[in-house]
């Protein structure tokens, strides 16, 4: 068997010729990979498909900017020159190296040419591959379980950081019970240069993976992970006491649950999924997290919170979830795949937990440097876009999440509660609510949305027991007798109004139970922030006031005239519980600094928002 030169000038044809071409190299040492005396054989055969490797790595590193995926192709084949010149140098891993690093590299070829040339290659395309994944996702809930060899599979995948990834390390051996052989750890060294893979090499777990490119995705191929559940542990984390038996026991409690997420200190993860520490976030403070964590963790499953969004430094999903290509590789930066992962399995049904139960300490707000700031912000940008070319919508403005956490009266006054949710989106306030009430002792909730955009429709069906559109809300008025304990909005109240009649606010008075309430979000367009935003949209020519199309004062007066003679009240929010960046918050210290204004316009610079609260 041989291997032919490269030519040079890459096209389409020319990259699946030299694709097959690593591939039948490969199958053909594959079928003889026990036979010891043909090693020699099967090195050569490898050299000369590294010629083969390295010229394709540079003809792609050329026209790179001819194609998202082609930099991420490329790499795979450069990882593959590695790979064998690894096993050049080192024989006697001859097994591990080609077994584990070339077969995933090759994989990562094939699936990356296959999405460059297959799936984004046209919008219809790109709209069947996320139909076919759907289709999977929802058939997999009356599938039958597949048996696993091992219980759980735990992959640390690591780029540089090699102090923060010893600790993680250290800390899954210390916490994690190998001794009944039920749990498999998987190291990946993606492209580090600062003693990640000789510190790899030297630990006793047998599959290990190195790459000299850092690529996506981090995770690997489903043939390799070998659990019923496969867990990815960043290499900023430290695990904690009984971490992987409370996940576990989350993830076994419901068939319908897919992802489950522990808690950890909030100044390293968003979407309010993090915990207020009373140590420092510093290397150094193992003993520190493990005995705040030896009192936080336990088996209480009422902190388990039910979220529409994930945002998974440490996540333990199904295999077989997993296995059916939810991670896209069109998200090259790594910005916004988990929203997309997310918005997987909140359309297909799938639940995901945030287990408040579980603390792990996350040291992200550490290595996140200044100078990944920078290319963050330009990363997230572009990133964002892919997400919107994917789904139709934007996943920042559609998230049906305020900048403050939903208003929930603290009195329960029914076991089974009714809720009403206009304009979910993605649903985060409403599970924010949700999660409130169970916390109140809430036995049982129903929940209806009024869906006014339907390219939300399929995120409703998701999460809601019925689904009503914006004509239904009439006819909802008509048949519904019973009531709701509590109605909420994913939207501000004049992003709603704007489009519609203030009449739906008549019908939905109407639906309060006696002892329930609205809770209606109302945006203050004088608070600072936006006139902030406002003046820099002006200097930036773009002004795109949000309030420009009503008059906020004749609005408000409105709203107090619609509920006068009801039991109502208004609530403000603060600037004080929302974070703001720096920019903004020079701005709040000059003009108070300056002693200008009267105290009433003081006060409206610093109200962000209120609630209106409406009762029966």
């Amino acid at each position: 068997m041989s291997v032919e030169k490269a030519e040079n000038n890459m096209d389409k044809d020319k990259l699946y010729r030299n694709i097959d071409v690593c591939e039948e190299v490969i199958t053909y040492i594959d079928t003889n990979m026990e036979d010891v005396s043909k090693r020699n054989e099967q090195i050569e055969l490898l050299i000369q498909l590294k010629k083969l490797t390295d010229s394709t790595y540079e003809e792609l590193r050329l026209i790179g900017n001819q194609g998202l995926l082609l930099p991420n192709i490329g790499a795979a084949f450069g990882n593959i020159s590695y790979s064998i010149e690894r096993i050049i140098n080192h024989k006697d891993k001859f097994v591990q190296i080609f077994k584990y690093d070339i077969h995933e590299s090759l994989e990562r070829m094939k699936m990356l040419t296959n999405c460059q040339y297959n799936i984004i290659n046209s919008q219809e395309n790109m709209l069947k591959e996320r139909q076919r994944v759907e289709n999977e996702l929802k058939k997999l809930h009356n599938a039958p379980r597949k048996e696993y060899k091992y219980k759980v599979s735990i992959m640390v995948p690591a780029y540089n950081q090699l102090e923060y990834t010893k600790k993680t390390i250290e800390s899954i051996y210390k916490y994690t019970d190998f001794s009944h052989e039920d749990v498999e750890l998987i190291t990946m060294n993606n492209g580090s240069s600062d003693g990640t893979e000789e510190y790899f090499e030297s630990l006793p777990n047998e599959k290990k993976f190195s790459f000299k490119f850092n690529t996506l995705p981090l995770h690997i191929s489903s043939q390799f992970y070998e659990g019923k559940y496969f867990v990815v542990v960043s290499n900023d984390v430290l695990v904690t006491p009984g971490w992987l038996e409370l996940l576990w026991e989350c993830l076994e409690s419901a068939d319908d649950i897919g992802m489950v997420v522990p808690t950890c200190n909030a100044d390293s993860i968003s979407e309010l999924q993090g915990i207020e520490i009373p140590y420092a976030n510093r290397l150094g403070n193992e003993e520190e997290v493990e005995d705040f964590a030896y009192r936080y963790n336990s088996h209480d499953c009422s902190r388990w919170e039910e979220r529409s969004l994930l945002m998974p430094f440490v996540s333990m999903v199904r295999s077989d979830l997993w296995s059916l290509g939810i991670e896209d590789p069109c998200f090259i930066k790594g910005q916004f795949i988990d929203d997309n992962n997310s918005t997987f399995l909140r359309r297909t049904g799938w639940r995901m937990i945030l287990a408040k139960n579980v603390f792990l300490h996350h040291y992200g707000s550490i290595t996140f440097n200044k100078t990944v700031r920078f290319s963050y912000r330009d990363a997230l940008e572009e990133m964002r876009e892919v997400y919107a070319l994917k789904w139709g919508v934007d996943p920042w403005n559609s998230r049906g999440e305020l900048r403050a956490r939903y208003y929930v009266p603290d009195i329960l006054s029914n076991k089974k509660i009714r809720i009403l949710w206009v304009e979910p989106r993605f649903g985060v306030c409403y599970t924010q609510v949700k999660n409130k009430f169970k916390l109140l002792g809430a036995e049982e909730i129903e929940s209806v949305a009024v869906v006014l955009d339907e390219q939300y429709i399929p995120d409703a069906d998701g999460l809601f027991d019925e689904v009503l559109r914006l004509g239904d809300i009439a006819v909802l008025g008509g048949r519904d007798k019973e009531g709701f304990d509590f109605i909420g909005f994913g939207e501000y109240i004049d992003k709603i109004i704007i489009h519609n009649s203030m009449d739906i606010l008549d019908i939905l008075r109407k639906l309060i139970k006696k002892d329930g309430c609205m809770v209606i979000p109302i945006m203050n367009y004088y608070n600072l922030i936006c006139v902030c935003g406002f003046l820099r949209e002006i200097l930036e020519s773009s002004f795109k006031n949000q309030g420009k199309y009503i008059d906020m004062d004749k609005f408000m007066d409105e709203l107090e005239k619609k509920f006068e003679g009801n039991n109502s009240d208004f609530l403000s929010v603060y600037d004080g519980s929302i974070n703001i960046d720096e920019e903004e918050g020079k701005m709040i210290k000059n003009i108070f600094a300056s002693g200008r204004g009267d105290v009433g316009m003081r006060e409206i610079l610093r109200i962000f928002m209120w609630w209106m609260i409406v009762k029966a």
